[in-house]
């Protein structure tokens, strides 16, 4: 379905974006040359924003809501 046949309803409630991060960085020099270097971190993502379809027929209506959170974590 394209944006031409779809309608938008906006939301008042919409709220921004929310990302809480950490970051945690080792490094060790082995000489003039050489050197160690880890990473580690976390990120939350909250309050993402995604399309919402509140009435699909007779023609689809969409809405903007904060719904997910998502949680990202890793070293390298």
């Amino acid at each position: 379905r394209s944006g031409a046949e779809a309608g938008f309803v906006p939301n008042p409630d919409l709220g921004p974006e929310l990302n809480r991060t950490w970051e945690a960085i080792v490094e060790h020099r082995l000489d003039e040359t050489w050197r160690l270097e880890g990473h580690a971190y976390h990120i939350v993502s909250s309050d993402l924003i995604s399309a919402i379809e509140l009435s699909p027929v007779p023609t689809p209506v969409f809405t903007y809501d904060n719904v997910q959170e998502i949680v990202t974590e890793g070293f390298d």
